[in-house]
C-alpha cells in the first residue's frame, strides 16, 4: 500500500526520500510525492525508470556513449553519413546502393577515365575499323576517301590511265576513257577537223595582237580571239627591203615569230607568224595595214589582214581579223570524156576537192558523153571521093565533132556518085567528052 502525506515546504530532498507521482510524474509538485524515490535523480520514480543510473547517447544505461565513428556500438558511418548505413561509394566517389553504375577503370587505368582500346587492342591508339572498306583494322586509322587504309586516295579515282593520253590523270585507280591528241593538235579532236586535202580547217575570230618593243631586237608578238591564242614569241629574223611609194622612200619589213605556241578549236601546236609591214626609215608605220600568216607546217595555214590601231604603253596593237578555212571536201565527180564540161551519170568517182583527175567534173547532165557539141548529123555514101554523098544515109546521127567517116560525106548531093568530075557525057563515060565511034 502506498503511503502518500503532505508537506508544507519546497521539495528540498533527496530523491530517495521521496518521490512524486508513482506513474512517473516529475517532481515539480512539491504538495504530493509517492514513498517509493527517486534514486537516481533523473525525475524518473524508480517503479517505472529502467535505468537506475543514467542513459548514454546510444540509449545504454550507464552506457560507453559514442564510438569513434560517433555511432553506437559497433557501427560505422556509410558514404552518406548515416550510422549503421548500407550506402557506398565507388572508386570515382558516387555514393549510391547501386553497384550496376559504378565506375570502372579504363585501359589506361584510371577509374571513370574515357580511354578506350583501338581496333588494334592499343589504348587510346589510332586503329580505326575500315566499316566502309573491307572492314579490317586499320591501324594507323588513316582511311583515305576511297575507303583505303594507308591509302592516297587514288584507288577510286575514274580517269585516263594512259601517259601517252592528252587527258592522263596520274591520280587515277580506275580505267577511264582516254583521249589521243589529233594531227591538228586537238585533244580527243579524233582529225575531225581534217579535210580530205590533209589540212586542219574550221572558223576563227577576229581578235587582237600586240607587238611589244618594235624596232628592237627585243620585240614580241601576241595575239587572241574569242577561240584562239598566239602566246608572246620572240621574233626569229626580219628583213627589210627599201621601197618607194609616191616618191617617198620606205621599208618593207617582213618578220618572222617564233616558234609561238598557238590553240584554238581549228589547230592547236606550234607554229611560225609571218608578218608583212611597211615603216617610214625611222620604223614607224606608213600604212595601217599588215599582212598576218600563221604557219602550222603542212597541217594548218591561214594568213588574214591586220590593223595597227594605236599604242599601249610602247606597244603597237591592232586588230587581225578572222575567217574560214573551209578546206576541201570528197566530192562525186563524172566523167567527161568529150571534154564539153558535162559528165556522164552512168560514170563517177570520188575526189577530194583540191586533188581532182583531169577529165572529171561536177556536172552530170551530158546525155552523150562521146560529142562535145551534143549535135548530130547524118553521113552518106561518097564512092568517088568528090566530098559528095549519094543516096541513103550509111551512117546515122554521128556527133558533128566526127570530122571524118571514110568514104562518106554530111551531104547526099551528088548526082554522079561514080565520076569524080561529075561530068559524064552522053554515053556514060566520065570526062568522056561524048565521043562515038
Amino acid at each position: 500500500m502506498v503511503l502518500e502525506r503532505k508537506v508544507d515546504f519546497l521539495p528540498t530532498f533527496h530523491s530517495e526520500s521521496f518521490c512524486c507521482f508513482c506513474d512517473g510524474g516529475n517532481t515539480t509538485n512539491a504538495y504530493s510525492f509517492f514513498l517509493d524515490g527517486d534514486s537516481d535523480d533523473d525525475g524518473i520514480c524508480n517503479d517505472v525508470d529502467t535505468c537506475d543510473g543514467d542513459l548514454d547517447a546510444c540509449g545504454v544505461c550507464e552506457g560507453p556513449g559514442l564510438n569513434t565513428a560517433g555511432c553506437c556500438g559497433d557501427e560505422t558511418k556509410d558514404c552518406a553519413g548515416n550510422c549503421g548505413g548500407s550506402l557506398q561509394a565507388d572508386s570515382c566517389g558516387v555514393c549510391d546502393a547501386d553497384s550496376a553504375n559504378d565506375c570502372v577503370q579504363d585501359c589506361a587505368n584510371v577509374w571513370g577515365g574515357n580511354a578506350t582500346e583501338d581496333c588494334n587492342s592499343v589504348c587510346n591508339g589510332p586503329g580505326l575499323v575500315n566499316t566502309d572498306g573491307d572492314g579490317e583494322c586499320c591501324a594507323s586509322g588513316s582511311i583515305d576517301s576511297c575507303d583505303v587504309c594507308d591509302g592516297d586516295g587514288t584507288s577510286c579515282v575514274v580517269g585516263c590511265m594512259d601517259s601517252t593520253a592528252c587527258n592522263f590523270n596520274p591520280n587515277a585507280g580506275v580505267a577511264g576513257d582516254c583521249s589521243y591528241t589529233d594531227n591538228c593538235g586537238i585533244c580527243g579532236g579524233l582529225d575531225a577537223g581534217v579535210d580530205c586535202a590533209g589540212l586542219c580547217s574550221g572558223s576563227l575570230s577576229d581578235g587582237t595582237w600586240t607587238n611589244a618593243n618594235p624596232g628592237t631586237s627585243a620585240t614580241t608578238l601576241a595575239a587572241s580571239g574569242t577561240d584562239w591564242t598566239l602566246a608572246e614569241c620572240g621574233m626569229s629574223s626580219s628583213v627589210d627591203t627599201p621601197i618607194v611609194v609616191d616618191g617617198v622612200s620606205l621599208l618593207s619589213i617582213a618578220a618572222v615569230y617564233g616558234p609561238c605556241d598557238y590553240t584554238s578549236s581549228v589547230f592547236s601546236g606550234t607554229v611560225n607568224v609571218y608578218t608583212q609591214t611597211t615603216h617610214f626609215p625611222d620604223l614607224s608605220f606608213a600604212t595601217s595595214v599588215a599582212t598576218f600568216t600563221v604557219d602550222g607546217g603542212t597541217m594548218f595555214n591561214f594568213t588574214t589582214t591586220s590593223q595597227v590601231t594605236g599604242e599601249d604603253n610602247g606597244s603597237v596593237i591592232g586588230v587581225v581579223s578572222g575567217g574560214s578555212l573551209a578546206g576541201a571536201s570528197n566530192q562525186t565527180y563524172y566523167e567527161d570524156v568529150d571534154g564539153d564540161g558535162l559528165g556522164d551519170a552512168n560514170s563517177s568517182a570520188t575526189y577530194c576537192s583540191s586533188n581532182v583527175a583531169s577529165g572529171w567534173v561536177l556536172d552530170s547532165s551530158d546525155t552523150d558523153d562521146a560529142c562535145a557539141s551534143d549535135e548530130y548529123q547524118n553521113w552518106y555514101a561518097d564512092s568517088d571521093g568528090d566530098g559528095l554523098g549519094f543516096g541513103d544515109a550509111t551512117s546515122v546521127d554521128l556527133c558533128t565533132d566526127t570530122t571524118e567517116v571514110t568514104g562518106s560525106a554530111t551531104n547526099n548531093s551528088d548526082t554522079q556518085p561514080d565520076c569524080v568530075t561529075n561530068d559524064e557525057d552522053t554515053c556514060g563515060f566520065c570526062g568522056g567528052g561524048e565521043q562515038k565511034d
